[in-house]
């Protein structure tokens, strides 16, 4: 470290004289003094901040992807491709899965996703959602992913994510409501699939209509005593599909599935294409409520590591402008 703090001094000493005519002047100095201790600063962050994604991964995802809106209510706009949605049967698709595991899985690529949770039935909410994704994505199905954030752990990971989507539930006509893989079944009540808002207000009469009894994980996380305390929280699917298309652009293997998980979705953090999970006001500031310690962090995390980014591409273009215009000084003064 001191040997390439002293080699960048040298450089950027060398630009200096050669910019003002060798008379590197106090206040250069003094500029190159903050820059340096901005940098070592920033280097001191990145450190921390690794640290504690190392240990919690989770919940720095969660703290920088949560977002509020001044919305009384979230609000989930009509699907775009209802006319795809004829050849869409929710029974069908549902009684496919095989459902062999509840363990979590890793896979990074939309397909993996798909055809490790869908296709071989592993997986745990967040994994069978994501898994669907691809497929009602690549039909061009548009859908919801709703998670359901308790308000004490949702920092460690617990809650439960379902979709909120038009389908077909056998020979019915199309319906909207909310479809929950995970437990292979439908909430309803009084035989009908239940929207957002009756997800709050009927609170103690859903039912679960059973589609698949392979699933033998069946918790009913509709029940009154599971959703009084939780926050919902919408993804909407474009934003599924923006952060696809940026895993498989960037993705190389590495050789372990958890060691890819961690890295891809924090480079998709730091680049904007984690998908946003949207709460309101009112939700968003009773999670996070005595929680500044961990935002503070987080954000710190982000940040650091977009000015580090920063001033390093800035460096990569200016050093060779400035080893450019010494070899031409040289060349002059031969």
């Amino acid at each position: 470290m001191p040997v390439t703090l002293y080699f960048r001094f040298c450089v950027l000493k060398s630009g200096v004289e050669l910019i003002f005519k060798n008379k590197l002047t106090m206040k250069g100095f003094n500029y190159f003094i903050k820059l340096t201790v901005s940098i070592l600063f920033l280097v001191i962050i990145l450190i921390t901040s690794l640290f504690l994604i190392a240990y919690t991964p989770i919940s720095l995802q969660k703290t920088l992807t949560i977002k509020p809106i001044n919305n009384q209510e979230l609000v989930i706009q009509k699907n775009r491709y209802e006319e795809n949605i004829n050849e869409f049967n929710v029974e069908h698709f549902i009684s496919s899965i095989p459902y062999n595991s509840t363990e979590t899985t890793f896979s990074v690529l939309p397909k993996d996703r798909f055809e490790e949770s869908i296709i071989n039935g592993n997986g745990n909410c967040s994994n069978l959602i994501f898994g669907a994704a691809y497929y009602f994505l690549e039909n061009q199905m548009d859908f919801y992913a709703i998670h359901l954030l308790p308000l004490d752990n949702f920092l460690d990971g617990y809650g439960h994510t379902v979709l909120y989507m038009n389908f077909r539930l056998n020979d019915s006509d199309i319906q909207e409501g909310i479809v929950d893989i995970f437990e292979a079944s439908i909430p309803t009540v009084q035989g009908l699939p239940i929207d957002i808002d009756e997800l709050i207000t009927s609170r103690g009469n859903i039912e679960l209509y059973t589609i698949n009894s392979l699933n033998r994980e069946r918790f009913n996380y509709f029940r009154q005593s599971y959703l009084e305390d939780k926050v919902l929280g919408s993804v909407n699917s474009e934003e599924i599909q923006r952060y696809f298309n940026f895993l498989e652009n960037i993705y190389i293997s590495l050789g372990n599935e958890e060691l890819e998980k961690l890295v891809y979705d924090s480079l998709a953090i730091i680049f904007g294409y984690f998908p946003n999970t949207i709460v309101t006001k009112t939700d968003f500031n009773q999670l996070f409520h005595g929680k500044w310690l961990i935002v503070t962090l987080a954000y710190g995390w982000l940040w650091s590591i977009r000015i580090v980014l920063l001033i390093t591409i800035s460096y990569m273009i200016i050093l060779p402008i400035i080893i450019f215009i010494q070899k031409g000084e040289s060349v002059r003064n031969i």
